[in-house]
Order: structure tokens, then sequence, then C-alpha cells
């Protein structure tokens, strides 16, 4: 008899169409047509036992192939359904893309610096310039871009300069209390000028925290006049022997 049992259990479970994944789905219903691909991804498990199937491998496949993901899961629902969830990365910054003075193209990127779509813009985003200066051979003539800044998915800033550039936009905000409205990344000379809402150019050294930097500028407030004299820049890369050199142009 508990032969006959177990033998009856063991079909239930390995054999009967039960537990045969019939449906694969992302959580959210609004979200099926938009992520069709995404489904695609998970469609051979259907017909499946749900209790061998093992997505997990197939989960790591597709973050190592899309590392815009930054959440992506599949549940197993009992009996016979597969619940994909995921997030991505927001979209943080408009970006563009100056080599020896000509721009290469605009795009949007991520928080991990990723580049999501080209040749378009956010206004309610923050601005990066990305200034490059590429050596040409003497015997070639320049040659027009026509290649976008960056394919898909492909890192435009590395995330910790990204981190720091949009940090050091934001404390210079709540520390004096004018806006930035662009912000000037120097890779090659690992520098950042922040363009304020009063037309001068603040300069930063990116190997340093840019915290100590704008401490030397809070100490230069009554010299400087920031909201009244105008200036050309504020420059506070340089080290003096007390480390609160800071070295400014006005405008003539």
């Amino acid at each position: 008899m508990a032969i006959t049992a177990l033998g009856a259990g063991g079909y239930f479970i390995f054999l009967s169409p039960y537990f045969k994944i019939a449906k694969v789905h992302i959580q959210y219903e609004e979200f099926q047509d938009e992520n069709e691909e995404l489904l695609t991804n998970f469609n051979d498990f259907k017909g499946k036992n749900i209790l061998f199937a093992d997505p997990e491998k197939r989960v790591q496949e597709l973050k190592n192939r899309n590392p815009e993901f930054d959440k992506l899961m599949v549940q197993k629902i009992i009996p016979n359904t597969l619940k994909i969830s995921f997030s991505e990365y927001p979209i943080v910054a408009n970006i563009e893309k100056i080599i020896n003075g000509k721009l290469t193209g605009r795009l949007l990127i991520n928080a991990k610096g990723m580049v999501i779509y080209r040749d378009t813009e956010n206004p309610n985003l923050p601005y990066i310039k990305v200034f490059i200066k590429e050596k040409r051979e003497a015997e070639a003539p320049p040659q027009e871009t026509t290649q976008p800044l960056a394919p898909k998915n492909e890192i435009a800033i590395p995330t910790d300069y990204l981190t720091y550039i949009l940090d050091a936009q934001q404390n210079f905000t709540e520390r004096f209390g004018m806006k930035v409205f662009e912000m000037r990344f120097y890779p090659q000379s690992r520098e950042l000028h922040l363009k304020t809402e009063k037309g001068f150019l603040i300069w930063l050294d990116m190997q340093i925290p840019f915290e100590r930097q704008f401490l030397k500028l809070k100490k230069s407030m009554s010299l400087l006049n920031m909201q009244g004299s105008p200036l050309e820049y504020i420059d506070l890369r340089i080290s003096g022997t007390n480390g609160e050199k800071v070295i400014f142009k006005r405008k003539k």
C-alpha cells in the first residue's frame, strides 16, 4: 500500500502536468509588452517541471549581458508560473563628449556611468561635458567624427568619477546657495570645472576630496565676494604651505 502511494506521489511530482511551467510573466502587467525580449529569455522553461527548474543560472547570464540591471530575480509560483521582477540603475545625467574641441555626441547615462540612450537629452538632469584631447598623426588630415559617443552599456564615465562629479555639484549648491548649470570633466588631467549660475567656474582637482577644496573656498568668501564681484574662475586645485591657497581671476 505504501509503495503504491509512493509511486502515485512520484508520478504526480515528476510526470503530472500540474507542475509544468505554463506561464512566464513580468511582475507588473503593464511591463509585459515593452519587455518582450526579457520574457523570451525564459520561454524555454515552459513545459518543464517547476520543482526542478533552475532559472538562477539564466538570471546571472542576463545580468552579465545587461549590466544596466540593478536587480533581476525570478520567483517560482507553484504550481506552474515563473514571475520575473527587475529594476534598472536610474538615468542620472546628460553627457556631451568633446574631442579636440568638436562635439561628437550626446547621450544619457545611468548611475553606473553606462550609456543608456544616444542622440537625446533630458533637460531635467544635470549636464556633464567631457573634454578629451587626442593626438593625430601629422600626415593624416582631420576626420569628421560620425560615430556615436559610445554603444549602449559602454562606460562613458567611470562610476567613481561620476559619483564625484554629481556629489560635488550638489555639495557646492548646498554650501554656497548657488546653482551649478554645467559640469566640465577633463579625464586626462582629472579636473572638474563647475559652471555656476553667476557664470564663473570653480576648478577642482578630482584627486582631492571636494569637501576639502570647498572648505578653502568658504574661508576665502570675504575676499572673493562671489555673489557680487564678477569673476571668471576660482582655482581650488593648488595647495599652499598652509593648504588654503586660492587662485582666482576677476572679469575685466
